[in-house]
């Protein structure tokens, strides 16, 4: 199992393309996709929200996220 660091959790969401509130994605399918423990994504995905590189809608009780303009900049920029 890997250990996913904050730019891993970036670059996923960018290349899902969950860049908008429309776009966002669940936790569970973010967790699906990076096939890591549970506990280790919502650590890393609690920090990014604190950073305001994701931001967190809630749909029908869940929540899902997508990237901020600043998270966008930052996924980009691992491709420089």
């Amino acid at each position: 199992m890997n250990h996913p660091n904050e730019i891993t959790v970036l670059t996923t969401l960018n290349n899902i393309g969950a860049i908008r509130p429309e776009k966002a994605i669940s936790f569970s399918n973010l967790l699906a996709s990076l096939r890591v423990r549970e506990d280790v994504l919502r650590s890393i995905v609690e920090k990014l929200v604190n950073q305001n590189y994701i931001e967190a809608v809630d749909k029908n009780g869940e929540k899902y996220y997508y990237l901020t303009s600043k998270g966008i900049l930052i996924a980009l920029s691992t491709y420089s």
